[in-house]
């Protein structure tokens, strides 16, 4: 049976596990950049200091630990602004069969397991304790005593080293879990950006088949006027030049469409095996998407899941403060077993209920170096934190700007194609007059064509600016 000192040292225990169970470091779950900047609604100045300020995104529950709140109804991801259902197939099959995913899971659970760790320390820890032993008097007699039962040790956390262990490795796992979702942006960032490439091939070879067979009949046309005798063989062998010329440009669009479509077969984790992942392309590209405006409110680009993650090391730097300040402190720790001895006299159930406490005393700064190491771990992470959201303002930025002067080029390449269009049709007409040479419908033909492709290139550009503006806002993946 349990002695009266030995309930009483329970007790004591227990209380001071409830009572004085806590850190003494407090955790700042809302940290802020270190950044200034213009155009960004509700971006703090400074790092505001520890305190009880609460992070919008969570919710403290009874246990002490931030847990995410509830989210708001979830929004269409982001490539769905594009309005194609080939690349809405391309990406729903990327994001199923990806190894890269297949990793970024298994990290997960890596960081999973080592968070069911850390919070099962903080319960007590339950045994099964034996012995067999035999003990001589002086007289060389032997008595034989064996005993088995439960134990149990407890670690009391009066200061919350182990709580503050526990916040880590949840913060990590949280980490870990934007950072799989960052994965997922990626791979979908990637799975456009390569689809409006193998599109944009496409679309090429499609013209270059019309460019083709319009010098086709502008060639016919000489050789008409040839046999009439009314020009010269060069203007014969310049058009024919110039078929050459556009024909030649037909493999090399075809190998720059293979090596995409064999990009997003791997991107689909499929070997490409000469069939291509896209059974039909467009005609032409789709619908741009709504353009963002500027001054992106920072909540926006705290969302991101690159942010978020570094958000979540961040606290978890912040919670490991707590735990090496917790080292250097008092702990007590409760050891118990309730045996059942035989073998002497009397036989029975033996309790055993023990209380130690342990204060370091010298430990040559060893603990307080590892405070300072957490310190400057946090500073680390802080500054990393603030690069990554300094990094986001640039590339949202750059992707607004790009948008609006491309979709200023575009205009004026359209006014341009326009003219040229204008030109070739005049000059023909002359040239068949016989009012001039050919030379005038050449140079037309060719710079009309090459507008055309770079029209191609330059609309595919245009389209990987909104792509590049919608991955840089961190679109949402999940739908």
């Amino acid at each position: 049976m349990y002695s009266r000192h030995s309930i009483l040292l329970v007790l004591a225990v227990s209380a001071c596990g409830v009572l004085w169970g806590c850190s003494p470091h407090t955790i700042n779950l809302n940290p802020q950049p270190v950044v200034q900047s213009k155009g960004y609604s509700n971006l703090p100045t400074e790092n505001p200091s520890s305190g009880a300020t609460i992070d919008p995104g969570r919710v403290l529950g009874q246990d002490g630990i931030a847990h995410k709140a509830a989210e708001s109804p979830p929004s269409p991801p982001w490539w769905a602004q594009f309005e194609d259902p080939v690349l809405n197939e391309l990406i729903s099959s990327a994001l199923a069969s990806s190894f890269t995913i297949e990793q970024g899971l298994a990290r997960l659970a890596q960081a999973e397991a080592v968070l069911f760790q850390a919070r099962g320390v903080r319960f007590p820890q339950l045994g099964l304790d034996g012995s067999i032993g035999t003990n001589w008097d002086r007289d060389r007699n032997s008595t034989r005593q064996n005993a088995i039962g439960p134990s149990v040790f407890w670690d009391a956390d009066l200061f919350g080293g182990l709580k503050s262990s526990e916040l880590a490795r949840l913060y990590e796992y949280e980490s870990g879990t934007f950072a799989l979702e960052d994965l997922k942006l990626e791979l979908t960032f990637q799975v456009v950006q390569t689809y409006f490439l193998a599109l944009e091939q496409h679309l090429q070879l499609l013209l270059l088949k019309e460019q083709v067979k319009i010098d086709t009949d502008f060639l016919e046309l000489v050789e008409r006027s040839l046999d009439a005798g009314l020009v010269s063989r060069v203007d014969y062998l310049q058009q024919k030049g110039q078929l050459a010329d556009t024909e030649s440009l037909i493999p090399l669009a075809e190998i720059s469409l293979k090596t995409f479509e064999n990009r997003l077969s791997v991107l689909l984790a499929v070997a490409p095996a000469g069939r291509s992942p896209i059974t039909q392309y467009h005609s032409k590209f789709p619908a741009i998407p709504t353009q963002a405006a500027a001054g992106v409110p920072s909540d926006l680009l705290l969302a991101r899941p690159d942010l978020a993650a570094k958000k979540s090391l961040l606290l978890a730097a912040d919670a490991e403060i707590g735990r090496a300040i917790a080292e250097r402190l008092p702990r007590i720790n409760l050891v118990g077993s309730y045996l059942y001895s035989t073998g002497s006299e009397p036989s029975g159930f033996i309790s055993n209920v023990f209380g130690s406490l342990v204060q370091p005393l010298i430990d040559w700064g060893i603990r307080k170096a590892e405070v300072n190491r957490n310190k400057a771990l946090y500073q680390e992470r802080l500054f990393e934190f603030s690069q990554g959201y300094l990094l986001a303002i640039e590339e949202v930025e750059n992707a607004l700007f790009q948008i609006n002067r491309q979709v200023d080029y575009l205009s004026k390449l359209q006014l341009r194609r326009q003219i040229l269009s204008e030109t070739l049709v005049e000059t023909k007409r002359r040239y068949s007059a016989g009012l001039t040479d050919y030379l005038p419908v050449l140079d037309s033909l060719q710079e009309l064509s090459q507008i055309e492709r770079t029209l191609v290139t330059e609309n595919r550009n245009l389209m990987l600016y909104h792509t590049d503006l919608l991955r840089s806002l961190g679109g949402k993946v999940s739908a």
